[in-house]
């Protein structure tokens, strides 16, 4: 369900995307633990969500990654 268009789009649910999903899963299962563990450093990842976000003035990442998105 979209709010902004109010329509609901459906998606066949087909192997390959549940071998997707079941692949995005592990892989943030993973990252969470390496943080966990502190075998990976936290990072910054831009995207259209730094608009809205608490942090939006002082994150370097989300500063440049909005210069780039104005520019194009």
């Amino acid at each position: 369900w979209y709010l902004d268009s109010g329509r609901l789009t459906s998606e066949d649910v087909t192997p390959d995307l549940l071998d997707a999903a079941v692949r995005r899963t592990i892989a943030a299962a993973t990252k969470a633990l390496e943080l966990r563990l502190g075998l990976r450093s936290p990072s910054a990842t831009a995207n259209p969500a730094c608009r809205w976000c608490r942090l939006r003035d002082t994150c370097d990442t989300g500063l440049a990654w909005e210069v780039e998105v104005t520019d194009r």
